[in-house]
């Protein structure tokens, strides 16, 4: 496309220097075919002899770029357009590939998003505009004005109720209680839903190419804690008889610890476990799990653990079982990287099949109010990747999880989980007003200042976790030929089981800022873990300082799943040489004193 508006602020069309009348009048007509602008308006501004004043002609220019930005986003089917196309220098091909549906414009890059995270100018829709102008004549009694003196540093909102207007109605974008509408925390949620979409991400493609809601917009719901986050997605599945949770062999332990400790109680919940990273060993677990004949061992299965309180009636036409396929990728601790796209391209196929085969008729019967209700939900636990290294939404996901204490807040001072549920399939799309529900009538809501320092965090995330995966990728490679370590786990290690998939999956050779490594028995490892100076013994991750953890003795004792050896470590924003030589020193203080 051409650069209509820069026609008119080049100061020639301006000043008529180097232009004749005729020429300008040409230019007018195709500006105003362009943005469909009335024709005096175009005039006035672009007269020869033009002397509007200063403010006048920053009005107007103002004006054009909005008329352009509300063009480019019909042009896009009302995609996001943060910077216009006239102006951007770095464009992405768009090929017109009818599987790359996006909710965003294919200009602009993550970057520029992060780096304006939380900022209300240059990041709505026209309808989203006129949305908040709503908004804000309900709650202010005035309509405020966009893009004029917008605060460039996101608002911190603390008022935890809202004056109800004099005739009682709030309105339908009236605010009433924190709890169900928070400024700040919808602004982290708006942002984290478009992040997870956006194609200036990592690599990507495998929308659904007959999907009707393109320009549908992921939800994301901002919850207390990760676990909060994790415990109200199961919950929003609370009205189907049965749940069956299939979780990866390694995995976050509070996972399982909330299935055993808390959710017991809970109606016809189950849940097993499966080697992740065999696709064919998901794929004959689910299909055993459908067919309700899951066995002891084979295949990579292994045993089912019912701990419902409640039996359900062989006989009961609504005894229906939904799967959550519980992935996590990168694995926590041995970084174990599961292969989203053809996971979920498997489920989506093994289901048409048991549709075909009958099997669904008689698990959602015609008359069952569940007959919406996919058969299977996908969920990706992405904490240790990030969407500007991972997008599971646009690898086929339902839904996607982050635990935003970690790498989103980046500074070991939030306490925040995060769920952003797909609008491009039949589970995300069922998932994700129900999980608004629960987040709002259950309570488990992020607080408002926990909100704006992820906000916060969110604006330098691109640059930490550059700093970050190169210094992992460093370390890795030194510990690798260390003698005094057994293994390293970290993908981006060539010898790394699924390295091919990291680099499928994961962006710009991003593998990470996490890794693990194991020495010979858990004494030495206290040791080494002793022995750090630099880095700190401390649980959690993705802050800016370096974190070393023994995960076996923190793990529960019955259920310790990391090798006893196994050193956890995330990777802080330190010199690489003062992490290497830390690592180095503490090696060999460890190894002399288990030597004596």
């Amino acid at each position: 496309m051409k650069k209509y508006s820069s026609i008119i602020m080049n100061s020639k069309y301006f000043h008529g220097a180097a232009a004749t009348q005729t020429m300008i009048q040409r230019r007018v007509r195709r500006i105003n075919c362009v943005f469909q602008l009335p024709c005096s308006w175009t005039t006035q501004c672009i007269s020869p002899h033009c002397t509007i004043s200063r403010e006048e002609a920053g009005r107007r220019a103002h004006q054009l770029r909005q008329a352009a930005e509300i063009n480019e986003r019909k042009k896009c089917d009302g995609k996001y357009t943060f910077l216009g196309k006239d102006y951007s220098n770095h464009h992405h091909n768009n090929n017109n590939n009818d599987n790359n549906h996006n909710n965003n414009n294919n200009n602009i890059h993550m970057e520029t998003i992060l780096s304006h995270a939380g900022l209300s100018s240059n990041q709505q829709t026209e309808n989203e505009t006129e949305t908040e102008n709503k908004k804000n004549n309900q709650n202010n009694g005035h309509n405020q004005n966009q893009n004029q003196n917008e605060p460039l540093s996101p608002p911190l909102h603390l008022a935890s109720t809202y004056e109800r207007p004099p005739d009682g109605v709030y309105g339908e974008h009236g605010r009433i209680y924190s709890r169900t509408h928070n400024p700040t925390r919808q602004s982290l949620e708006d942002i984290m839903s478009h992040l997870e979409m956006v194609e200036g991400g990592p690599k990507n493609a495998n929308q659904d190419a007959n999907n009707n809601n393109q320009n549908s917009k992921a939800v994301c719901a901002a919850f207390s804690s990760g676990m909060a986050a994790a415990s109200s997605l199961l919950l929003s599945l609370s009205n189907v008889p049965k749940i069956h949770v299939i979780l990866p062999d390694d995995a976050y332990h509070g996972i399982p610890t909330a299935l055993l400790s808390v959710l017991n109680s809970h109606r016809g919940i189950t849940h097993s476990v499966v080697d992740m990273t065999n696709v064919s060993h998901v794929q004959n677990h689910v299909h055993a799990v459908l067919r309700n004949t899951s066995s002891n061992g084979g295949n990579g299965i292994s045993n089912t653990h019912n701990f419902g309180c409640q039996e359900v009636e062989d006989e009961d036409e609504d005894d229906m079982t939904i799967i959550v396929l519980w992935m996590e990728s990168p694995s926590n601790p041995l970084c174990k990287i599961t292969d989203i796209q053809a996971i979920c391209s498997a489920v989506k196929e093994l289901v048409q099949e048991e549709e075909d085969d009958g099997y669904s008729k008689n698990n959602h019967h015609k008359e069952s109010p569940h007959t919406n209700i996919p058969s299977i939900i996908t969920v990706v636990d992405s904490t240790w990747a990030p969407p500007y290294i991972t997008q599971p939404l646009l690898l086929g996901a339902d839904a996607v999880l982050h635990s935003g204490t970690k790498y989103i807040g980046g500074h070991s001072d939030v306490l925040l989980g995060l769920v952003t549920t797909s609008p491009l399939t039949q589970g995300g799309r069922y998932l994700g007003p129900k999980l608004k529900t629960v987040q709002s009538h259950m309570g488990s809501v992020a607080s408002s200042l926990d909100c704006w320092l992820a906000l916060r965090g969110l604006r330098t995330l691109h640059l930490r976790l550059r700093r970050q995966c190169r210094t992992a990728m460093d370390l890795a490679t030194f510990l690798d030929s260390h003698p005094l370590v057994r293994k390293v786990h970290y993908p981006g290690l060539v010898d790394h089981p699924q390295h091919g998939v990291a680099c499928h999956q994961m962006s710009c050779n991003m593998f990470g800022g996490m890794l693990s490594f194991e020495v010979e028995d858990d004494v030495r490892a206290t040791a080494v873990a002793a022995a750090v100076y630099v880095a700190k013994r401390a649980t959690s991750l993705g802050g800016t300082e370096t974190l070393v953890e023994h995960r076996a003795s923190i793990e529960p004792a019955d259920r310790v799943t990391s090798p006893p050896g196994l050193l956890r470590v995330s990777v802080g924003l330190e010199s690489v040489h003062d992490l290497k030589k830390d690592l180095d020193t503490a090696l060999h203080i460890a190894h002399d004193v288990c030597s004596v």
